[in-house]
């Protein structure tokens, strides 16, 4: 007695294929749902650091935060759970939220911005191309 063997479809591979599939569908969405943008971010202009943000008074009731872009990017600031800034920030724009208990300002690229907080330049540790959340408490409020 012979039984004819038929061939099995190799699942690893319609595996593969679909997987594909799906990430080709997700790339197509992601690309086709960016919102148009009025100034493509590579033909922003950058602008470069004034020192005189530097020279702001300082003071222990009232710390001052100053956001300054070099280059166009997305930034946000929260202050005490309000936004303050959700927005494009473009270079040469300085940003000065009002003085808060808990103000988070969230950049994804620390090269193309600076912080100052209280006279001082913010430069965290790390890779600084990396998106940062930095969040200034004030214990005097």
């Amino acid at each position: 007695m012979s039984v004819a063997m038929k061939p099995k479809k190799d699942m690893g591979v319609v595996g593969v294929v679909a997987v594909l599939a799906a990430l080709f569908l997700l790339i197509g969405i992601k690309l086709i749902s960016n919102e148009p943008q009025d100034e493509p971010l590579w033909e922003a202009e950058a602008v470069a650091f004034d020192e005189e943000v530097l020279d702001a008074p300082i003071s222990a009731d009232s710390p001052r935060l100053v956001v300054r872009g070099i280059e166009t990017q997305h930034t946000e600031i929260v202050v005490d759970g309000e936004t303050f800034f959700s927005d494009r920030l473009a270079g040469g724009e300085i940003l000065e939220p009002p003085a808060g208990r808990v103000v988070s300002v969230q950049i994804p690229d620390l090269t193309r911005a600076r912080v100052v907080y209280d006279g001082s330049l913010v430069q965290p540790l790390g890779k600084m191309t990396m998106g940062r959340k930095l969040v200034f408490v004030n214990d005097s409020l």
